[in-house]
């Protein structure tokens, strides 16, 4: 998120980074709402931020060279 963040924000440098990357998350779960239903959408949502969580965790105990 903090990598989507700085991109959102080098690309447009006048806009409100947080608010556009929280706009396109409502976007992408309304839309897959209307496709999966509700239910779906929240059980997705939560996979890709354990995901997202797990990965983070993995990069911050990587050992760099």
């Amino acid at each position: 998120m903090a990598g989507a963040l700085e991109q959102i924000a080098a690309e447009h440098p006048s806009a409100d980074a947080a608010l556009i990357l929280r706009l396109a998350i409502a976007y992408f779960a309304e839309v897959h709402a209307r496709s999966f239903g509700h239910a779906a959408t929240v059980k997705a949502m939560t996979a890709i931020a354990r995901r997202g969580v797990q990965a983070a965790a993995e990069e911050l105990a990587a050992v760099r060279h």
